[in-house]
């Protein structure tokens, strides 16, 4: 503060001077803040996309005077996703001024959710080109924080070979978060194979009372692959009568004529 230094001069008959000035001392040193925190906060967002942080209060103390703290946020508080900056502010009487800062930083770790997506199998029968084209009532995605998005790699309305295709649906936050789900697309051929070509045939007896007896094989269509198992071959030995000949097909899936 301000102290009055006064010089008084006195002499012999009584006369007096006098001169005085101030001393003036200033306080120029700033606050102390011990126990801020020296990192850091981070901590991941609940369910709402925010996150309670919790931190030991710092202290101030002051060469001179007493000091006061103040600070931006305080423990406990709830925070947002994203970087907040929490400051500290320590004034002593003389105004001078101190800060201390640090971050609380909340992040999202918890991947989207996908709603809606299918248990099992998708069933569906193939058409007459062995494929189907197969519907499915898409999943939806929500998220914690900020928006999700999904994308399939197979779409409803899609042509679909015979067998099994595994569909992935993908689902993305804006904090780079993933999740996934799958289920597998079964076109099954339940449709007979087709046997064209078979047709009567008449042959001429030879001195033996038999004839060899030649044709060509039936033509078969189907899906997948068949095995074809005759009754007779083309160029067996028949004799005077009629005889029937069978041609048994069957696909890979079971299916017969």
């Amino acid at each position: 503060g301000t102290t009055l230094v006064k010089y008084t001069a006195t002499d012999g008959s009584g006369n007096i001077a006098e001169c005085s000035f101030k001393v003036i001392v200033q306080d120029q040193t700033e606050p102390v803040i011990t126990g801020c925190p020296g990192t850091d906060i981070v901590i991941n967002a609940d369910a709402l996309c925010q996150a309670t942080a919790s931190w030991t209060e710092p202290g101030a103390s002051d060469n001179c005077v007493s000091v006061s703290l103040s600070s931006s946020h305080s423990p406990g508080d709830i925070f947002p996703k994203g970087t907040t900056q929490v400051v500290y502010t320590a004034t002593d009487g003389s105004d001078n001024i101190t800060t201390c800062t640090f971050n609380v930083i909340v992040t999202d770790m918890a991947p989207p959710l996908i709603d809606g997506c299918i248990v099992g199998d998708v069933i569906a029968v193939a058409n007459s080109d062995c494929q189907s084209a197969v519907n499915w009532v898409e999943p939806t995605t929500t998220d914690n924080c900020g928006v999700a998005t999904i994308s399939g790699s197979r779409s409803p309305g899609d042509i679909f070979p015979l067998g099994r295709t595994t569909v992935t649906y993908t689902a993305a936050d804006d904090s780079g978060n993933n999740a996934t789900c799958s289920f597998d697309v079964v076109v099954v051929d339940d449709t007979d194979p087709v046997i064209a070509g078979c047709i009567d045939i008449k042959a001429v007896a030879d001195q033996s009372c038999t004839s060899i007896v030649n044709w060509s094989s039936p033509v078969v269509s189907d899906c997948s692959a068949v095995s074809i198992v005759p009754s007779h071959n083309s160029g067996d030995i028949f004799p005077i009568g009629s005889t029937t000949v069978t041609y048994a097909v069957t696909d890979r899936y079971g299916n017969s004529s």
